[in-house]
């Protein structure tokens, strides 16, 4: 039996060596024929992806645009949109919600800066009371030197005039403030003038009732939804009224009636005063068709101080007219 062929040599194999019998001294050998041309072997990177088709498939060359009739002519492509309905959370403000709630924070703080200097300008006028009533040498010395209460008149209603008309003056601190404590010192030398030249009973019952009043008109104002704030032109008209009332009254009438027109007179302007605070008070507490902006604190701490004064010196007038 002969040894198999290599076809590809032309040469039998060597016969199989024994173990311990060394290889065969011959060459290794060698191919003939030449290695296959390039990329007959697959190539080790990948190859492209087609969008025509997938893989190994070349791509598809893009249309001619601009000549001739479109390629999408006759093609009709229809739009579908998707509409997903995202439930509401609680817990998230929108943009008009936080508005409001800024908006609310602002006329609180607007709120509570307004009633902290009425307070302390009521607390001035009460303590500049009680010194000129209580004090002996104080109270003669008011009531002698006229001339002190006619300069605090004037430069009371000098600083109203500025402080009212001038927005500029009423805004900018600290000026605000150092013309706001000027004039409440001058009304309140004058508020308490007039009380000194009233009886002590008389002047603390006063003072009991316009707290009383003047708490039960602004919580009134507050919680009724009557708007005050479109009634402006009516309360000038009365005050005008009350006016001309009272100087038509102190001309024609005679002295024997003067204290029945003089106690008139000052529950009228009690009245017309009540309803001057439950207007200033709706324009401050906001929410009207009016109200007042939120940087004229000074403004509107002046607008109720002058009120309750006013309130106060008309009772004053008609309980103590008498003494």
């Amino acid at each position: 039996m002969s040894a198999p062929i290599d076809k590809s040599q032309g040469q039998p194999y060597p016969s199989q060596p024994y173990p311990g019998q060394p290889y065969p001294s011959q060459p290794y050998p060698t191919y003939s024929q030449p290695y296959p041309a390039t990329g007959a072997y697959p190539s080790s990177e990948p190859p492209a992806y087609s969008t025509a088709g997938g893989y190994g498939v070349p791509e598809a060359p893009p249309p001619a645009y601009g000549v001739g009739p479109s390629a999408f002519a006759n093609q009709t492509v229809t739009s579908t949109t998707t509409v997903v309905t995202i439930p509401e959370d609680p817990n998230i403000k929108t943009t008009d919600d936080m508005f409001s709630f800024n908006e609310k924070s602002v006329r609180l703080g607007f709120i509570r800066k307004v009633y902290a200097i009425l307070a302390l300008q009521m607390a001035v006028t009460v303590g500049l009371s009680c010194l000129f009533i209580f004090h002996k040498p104080t109270k003669d010395f008011v009531q002698e030197n006229i001339g002190v209460y006619i300069t605090a008149y004037v430069l009371f209603f000098v600083l109203y005039i500025v402080l009212v008309c001038c927005t500029g003056v009423a805004r900018s601190y600290p000026c605000n403030m150092i013309l706001l404590g000027v004039f409440t010192l001058s009304l309140a030398y004058m508020v308490a003038a007039i009380s000194s030249f009233h009886d002590t009973k008389i002047v603390l019952m006063v003072f009991g009732i316009t707290l009383v009043v003047c708490s039960a008109v602004m919580i009134f104002a507050c919680q009724t939804k009557y708007d005050f704030t479109t009634c402006g032109g009516l309360l000038f008209v009365l005050c005008l009224s009350l006016l001309l009332f009272g100087i038509f009254a102190g001309i024609f009438v005679p002295i024997g009636g003067i204290r029945i027109v003089n106690m008139v007179y000052a529950g009228l302007g009690a009245l017309l005063f009540m309803g001057f605070l439950a207007f200033d008070t709706q324009l401050i507490m906001g929410g009207r068709k009016y109200e007042v902006n939120p940087e004229d604190y000074v403004f509107a701490a002046m607008m109720l101080y002058v009120d309750i004064i006013y309130i106060f010196l008309f009772l004053l007038s008609l309980f103590g007219g008498k003494n």
